[in-house]
Formats: C-alpha cells, sequence, structure tokens
C-alpha cells in the first residue's frame, strides 16, 4: 500500500470523527471564538496514523530572516517564528514531505515542546482538513456579539462614550488598546498566542481583565515580536 493510500485511509477515520469545539477565547468580554484543543487533534490522528500505519517526523528548524522569522526575546519572554519540512511516512518507506510555518511564544522552558505542538497541530490541520466547516473562517466561530460600543460618528464626530463591558466602564484609552489587540488576533492569527499567553500570565482570562498598562505591555510585546 502506498503512502498516499495510507493518508486516505486515515483521513477516512479522521472524517468520521465529530470534534468538540470546547476551547473558549474569549475577546473584550464581548466576542470570542471556539477552537479545537490540541489535545483532541492529536489523539484522533495518532489512532489514524496507527490503524493506517503512517508516523510523521519533523525536519530541522529553519528562519528565515529576511521575512521576519527568527528567535526574539523581550522580557522575559522568547518568541520562534519559523518552519521546517515535515514528513508523512508509510510502513514501506515512502512518504510525503511539505513544509509548515510555526509561531510559538513561552516565558519559561518549555519553548521546544510548544514548537513540536505548534508544528503536528498544522500539519494535520491542513493534511486532514481538520477544524473546518461550520463557519466561514474556519479559522473562527464567532459568538454573539451581547455589548455593542458606541463608535464616533465619522461625518458630525460626535463624542465617544466610554463603553462597559461586563457592567464595568472602560476608559477611551483602555478601549481603544483593547480594540487594537482585538483587530491583532483576528488580522494577524499567527500573534494571537502572545495576547492570550500574556493575558494569562497577568492572572486574567480575558482582555478586558487587564489594566491600562498590562495592555500596553501586551501590545508592545506583540508589536516587537512581529516587527512592527
Amino acid at each position: 500500500m502506498s503512502v498516499h493510500e495510507r493518508i486516505a485511509q486515515a483521513m477516512q477515520v479522521i472524517a468520521e470523527i465529530d470534534f468538540n469545539k470546547s476551547g473558549v477565547v474569549g475577546i473584550n468580554g464581548r466576542d470570542g471564538y471556539n477552537f479545537i484543543p490540541i489535545g483532541q487533534i492529536l489523539a484522533a490522528v495518532r489512532r489514524a496514523h496507527a490503524k493506517a500505519g503512517l508516523f510523521l517526523t519533523i525536519g530541522q528548524l529553519e528562519y528565515d530572516k529576511d521575512n521576519g522569522e527568527g528567535i526574539f526575546t523581550q522580557d522575559r519572554w522568547t518568541k520562534a517564528r519559523g518552519h521546517c519540512e515535515v514528513s508523512i511516512n508509510g510502513a514501506d518507506g515512502d512518504c510525503v514531505s511539505f513544509i509548515v510555518p510555526f509561531n510559538v511564544q513561552d516565558n519559561s522552558d518549555k519553548l521546544d515542546n510548544k514548537i513540536v505542538t505548534n508544528i503536528e497541530r498544522q500539519a494535520y490541520r491542513v493534511l486532514y482538513a481538520i477544524d473546518e466547516g461550520d463557519a466561514t473562517d474556519p479559522e473562527t466561530v464567532w459568538q454573539e456579539d451581547k455589548v455593542s460600543a458606541p463608535t464616533e460618528d465619522s461625518f458630525f464626530k460626535s463624542p465617544t462614550k466610554a463603553p462597559k463591558f461586563k457592567g464595568i466602564a472602560v476608559s477611551v484609552t483602555k478601549d481603544k488598546l483593547l480594540r487594537e489587540l482585538t483587530e491583532i488576533i483576528t488580522k494577524r492569527p499567527g500573534d494571537a498566542d502572545i495576547i492570550f499567553t500574556m493575558t494569562g500570565a497577568f492572572g486574567h482570562k480575558i482582555l478586558d481583565e487587564c489594566s491600562e498598562d498590562e495592555l500596553r505591555q501586551i501590545l508592545d510585546n506583540v508589536n516587537f515580536a512581529g516587527g512592527a
């Protein structure tokens, strides 16, 4: 059996799995999206690979500095953005190889583990079309916006009132920071991990629980790591 036939067999097994988007990311206490936790993906693919006689190997990590890749450090954070070749190998010795990007950040000693996990997630999601089907954008399943914050009228230039999230008044300055970070999350998903990791490091579950100073630190870190 060729590696392509084995991949097709594994894909059939994975396609029958009803993944649960139990992971939730909250943004500003209003919007958010659900995602499939990496544990579900790895468990499903490993079972499918065992049945089909497949295994994954990861090549040497590479960093293209001309395209903004590399290892960056700021304060106690280390970010790695790069790419590598991965191979899906069949039991008969043949394989299929392709390039996978990775983008992770860590503030302890788990950077290497996060890189491997991120590479596996990216490879499996592309190869087996995981996380598709229930939204226009397969990356985001947006929850209902329960609070509509007032915005400035561009024609009449009416003043913007301070919006409220979770019943807490937010300053216009803080609201601006929140909106900038929300835009980064939606338009630059590769940098979203930095925002969520730092939010958790500050002891918060969602961004709007952060202080204005903490939001500035998060934004500065994202811009630094992203080369802005």
